[in-house]
């Protein structure tokens, strides 16, 4: 299908309707659609905007039962603070003269890279531009209710950018596919911005592109760096972070939830460890839970907290059919399997079905596989 659509797109008035009668169906208008060979699409274009729906699971106290999906980047729930340097630098980039240019922005998980990505996608958008997200499919769980049909044709947008996440888990050759993609070829100014946790794949990205045409000073990479160690930076962050988190508990004062005086340590140099402290902070305040005792707190206890609160749920689901407090009556799965099967995802990544189930009877989890992986999408829908 390389082209076709693409070419389709380019007229005016075209329709596109996509009819499936068993299982998921996608196209694209403006843009080449590249498959495997059993159909599937390698990677799925949509226009960016919005944000997935987030559904918390409450307990008895009507309190977040699983505070930890509060943090997901995609549900952007903290205002986005900081990084003013960072967002002028992609700005200035997005503005440059170039026609088209590319930008490899690499940063630990946690740092803040996705969100810092939506920030300038959002201006973009803001500001008259096309912005289109890029996903690679095989890693891609598809709600079945989502828009098939994408209108992708950039029409009279003063600029394409074209926003790619996790860029370092796509294998080279399915990166210059995407770039082979006839979206990019615009006559108005063209931007990718690749978002990813290493350089890994880069340096043959670049030289892929440079040996295609790309001139190398358009083929750039930016490393995000860890918040400043200066209280003022984290200590607003926090706030953010704090005011945001308690709208979702149900606590409009927050005067009463103190600023950590232990935020300018290393560990805290992650935008995540900083978010994770001011959760905490709220959790154990709406819980009335009490403040531990020197010495001070620090990632590990802040994990393990969070950890336990999802422990909790897992057993809440389990041992009662009281939907109150969020459980089912057929949720069968016991909190040993679900801790097995959490680690086994955290390792793996987000898996299709098939290949979901193999590895959990790779690690051993026992039980009816089907039904934990049921469960398991019941606590951690995709998103």
């Amino acid at each position: 299908m390389d082209g076709m659509l693409g070419q389709l797109g380019r007229a005016q008035g075209v329709q596109q309707q996509v009819l499936v009668r068993n299982g998921f169906g996608y196209g694209v208008i403006g843009a080449d659609l590249h498959v495997f060979g059993d159909g599937r699409p390698v990677y799925l274009l949509t226009e960016a905007g919005g944000r997935p729906d987030l559904a918390l699971a409450r307990d008895e106290r009507g309190l977040p039962a699983q505070p930890s999906h509060l943090l997901n980047a995609r549900h952007a729930v903290v205002d986005f603070t900081g990084r003013d340097r960072e967002v002028d630098d992609l700005t200035a980039w997005r503005d440059g003269d170039d026609g088209r240019a590319v930008r490899w922005l690499h940063a630990p998980g946690g740092q803040g890279k996705t969100r810092l990505a939506g920030r300038v996608a959002g201006s973009a958008a803001r500001e008259g531009w096309k912005v289109i997200a890029a996903e690679h499919s095989p890693a891609r769980v598809v709600d079945g209710g989502e828009q098939a049909g994408h209108d992708l044709r950039v029409g009279d947008a003063d600029g394409l950018l074209l926003l790619v996440d996790y860029a370092d888990r796509w294998p080279l050759a399915h990166l210059t596919w995407l770039f082979s993609n006839k979206v990019l070829d615009q006559n108005v100014p063209v931007r990718v911005l690749l978002v990813a946790r290493n350089e890994h794949v880069w340096p043959a990205l670049r030289h892929a592109l440079t040996q295609s045409g790309w001139p190398p000073g358009i083929c750039t990479t930016q490393a995000l760096g860890a918040l400043p160690p200066v209280r003022a930076v984290r200590r607003d962050m926090f706030v953010a972070a704090r005011d945001c988190f308690a709208r979702h508990y149900g606590t409009p004062d927050t005067t009463a939830i103190g600023v950590p005086d232990w935020l300018e340590r290393d560990e805290f140099g992650l935008t995540l460890a900083v978010h994770m402290a001011a959760l905490v902070a709220v959790d154990r305040h709406a819980r009335r839970v009490p403040e531990p005792a020197a010495p001070r707190e620090g990632m590990t206890a802040l994990t393990a907290y969070l950890l336990e609160r999802e422990s909790l749920h897992w057993h809440a689901l389990h041992g009662t059919a009281d939907t109150a407090a969020g459980a089912r009556t057929a949720f069968h799965t016991d909190p040993h399997q679900m801790r097995r099967a959490v680690f086994t995802a955290a390792l793996t990544g987000p898996l299709a079905y098939r290949d979901a189930k193999a590895a959990l009877e790779r690690v051993g989890v026992g039980g009816d596989t089907d039904r934990v992986l049921t469960d398991h999408t019941f606590c951690y829908p995709p998103t």
